[in-house]
């Protein structure tokens, strides 16, 4: 939702608000058509530019809520085949955190204070509407903090997830010489921090000189051998030419990829490629795949350049 531009002006001597318009996805629980249009006008009086959707069973709001993107509920308590508590515990089955205010003709103090511990985050009698777009705004901001919190805190875990595995990393790297193990351990610690990807690992063969593949994890190994045995051409040539990870948004179509046709059948799409290199000997590469489109960050990239490093020390040691 697009933050809202509010400011004051003077209107006869007295201070009023102006609002400029404020997309907002309401879905809206409620059995009459009128009421739900009084909502909507209420809605756009107050700066709001509404896309909503009216719903008054239980089925029609699981559909509702599992085809759309929304920012708040307005609900009415009692509706003759649904209610407004059955619609907060089906916001809440969804995993929703979703602003949750019940709009009724007929709600008293008991039934308030009920759909209040239920989790609604206000209510309030559609004959007085004066409170509802103050309140909405109140809980748009509360969510957004909400979020934030709950995405500084997810952030945070990661971090922690991310660092005990690079932890990992370096304990197997000084604790076994045997390169299968190493390579094990890798993908198994990858696959805990990136369970979606799929990834791959290509060693020179310190022998014949050649690019070749030696483990990989989510995709059919039988395959990306037969078409990684070709040498070294297409994508790992440019990451290992240029000594930097490379990012591709859609392996399946780049001119460059040289699996495109086992990357369509096993639903590869984002790629990344980070060479391991070790005192300044270039191993081979790790190649990361996600199976949609995916915008790898900078902190993520950074992340998996520092456990390839680790890993190419691991490699390193493992071969001598």
């Amino acid at each position: 939702m697009d933050d809202k531009i509010v400011c004051l002006v003077e209107d006869n001597g007295a201070k009023r608000r102006a609002v400029m318009s404020q997309a907002l996805r309401v879905l809206i629980v409620e059995d009459s058509e009128n009421d739900a249009l009084l909502l909507v006008r209420e809605l756009r009086r107050g700066g709001f530019e509404p896309e909503f959707r009216r719903v008054d069973t239980a089925e029609a709001m699981d559909a509702a809520l599992t085809e759309g993107t929304w920012d708040l509920v307005l609900s009415d308590y009692s509706m003759p085949h649904f209610s407004g508590i059955a619609a907060l515990e089906l916001v809440k089955k969804c995993g929703l955190d979703l602003p949750f205010i019940v709009v009724s003709g007929t709600i008293g103090e008991d039934m308030a204070v009920a759909a209040m511990k239920a989790g609604a985050h206000d209510y309030m009698m559609k004959g007085n509407l004066r409170r509802l777009v103050s309140a909405i705004d109140r809980e748009l901001r509360e969510a957004k903090v909400r979020c934030q919190r709950w995405q500084a805190e997810a952030e945070l875990k990661r971090n922690l997830e991310r660092i005990k595995v690079l932890h990992e990393i370096n304990v197997a790297a000084v604790s076994t010489l045997d390169l299968q193990a190493v390579l094990q351990i890798l993908l198994e610690k990858i696959d805990i921090v990136f369970p979606a990807f799929a990834t791959t690992v290509r060693l020179f063969n310190q022998q014949t000189g050649e690019l070749e593949p030696v483990a990989c994890r989510n995709v059919n190994e039988k395959e990306w051998k037969a078409i990684s045995q070709d040498g070294l051409k297409g994508l790992a040539k440019v990451v290992l030419e240029n000594k930097i990870p490379i990012t591709v948004s859609n392996v399946q179509t780049d001119p460059r990829s040289a699996i495109s046709h086992l990357a369509v059948k096993e639903g590869l799409i984002s790629f990344l490629g980070v060479p391991l290199i070790a005192k300044e000997e270039v191993l081979g590469l790790i190649s990361f795949y996600a199976k949609e489109k995916y915008s790898f960050s900078d902190r993520e990239i950074e992340f998996l350049t520092t456990l390839a490093g680790q890993a190419a020390v691991a490699i390193h040691n493992a071969q001598l």
